[in-house]
């Protein structure tokens, strides 16, 4: 089995999560994924390429975590009355 490599581009990160490279660009673009812009000039066509260590913290960002849970409301008692 090869390593995976250091850097990825956005298609090879694409095919890895099973979405589509426009959405990786996407998230780039939004300042969600940290990326750099190997492109010779900044004016032209952008060459993103995305660090592997950039990903997994992209990652556990995104990562669902459980909610606390409901707090159970006391039963009200019966020969307590309330007055506001």
């Amino acid at each position: 089995m090869r390593d995976a490599p250091s850097r990825l581009t956005p298609p090879g990160l694409a095919r890895e999560l099973g979405v589509s490279p426009e959405k990786i660009v996407g998230w780039i673009k939004r300042g969600e994924l940290a990326a750099a812009n190997l492109a010779a000039t900044t004016s032209g066509r952008p060459r993103w390429s995305i660090a592997r260590a950039d990903v997994e913290i992209f990652l556990q960002r995104r990562a669902a975590c459980p909610g606390m849970p409901a707090r159970r409301k006391r039963k009200a008692s019966r020969d307590l009355i309330e007055f506001f």
